[in-house]
C-alpha cells in the first residue's frame, strides 16, 4: 500500500522513524518530505522554518507534498498541537476519500469525526493495523 505520512516539520525525525517502521511492513511511502533538498547532507533542515525558504522552493515542496497525498492510498498524520500544513494535507485526503489515520491527537477538530477518519492513541497501535 502507498502511504503518505504527515507531521510537524520540526518533528521530521519522528516522522522519519515512523516511515521506517511503515516500510518494514512492506508498504511504500508516496513522498518522503523529510528527505528532500530542504535537508542538508546530515539530514537536518537547512532552515529553521519552512517559511524561511525562497518562494520558489516553498512552491516546489508544497507541490511535491500535494502530489504525495494525491497518490497515496492511506494518509497518516502524526499528531501535534501546532499542525499547519498537515491540516491542508488532511483536507486533500478527505476530498480524495482515502482512509485517514491520526496518531496521538493533541488537538481535536470536528473534522476528525468524519467518515474515513480513524484516531489512534499511539504510533504502535497504528502500526499494528497496517
Amino acid at each position: 500500500m502507498k502511504i503518505y505520512v504527515a507531521g510537524k516539520f520540526q518533528e521530521y525525525e519522528r516522522v522519519r522513524s515512523f516511515m521506517r517502521r511503515v516500510r518494514t511492513k512492506n508498504h511504500f511511502i508516496s513522498h518522503d518530505w523529510t528527505r528532500t533538498t530542504e535537508f542538508d547532507d546530515n539530514g537536518h533542515p537547512k532552515t529553521e522554518k519552512e517559511t524561511d525558504l525562497s518562494l520558489q522552493d516553498q512552491i516546489k515542496f508544497a507541490t511535491d507534498d500535494f502530489n504525495g497525498v494525491k497518490t497515496a492510498e492511506l494518509f497518516i498524520q502524526l499528531g501535534h498541537p501546532e499542525l499547519n500544513g498537515a491540516m491542508v494535507e488532511f483536507g486533500i485526503a478527505l476530498q480524495r476519500g482515502i482512509p485517514y489515520w491520526i496518531v496521538d491527537p493533541k488537538k481535536h477538530t470536528i473534522f476528525y469525526n468524519l467518515p474515513g477518519v480513524t484516531i489512534y492513541e499511539s504510533e504502535a497501535a497504528a502500526l499494528a493495523d497496517l
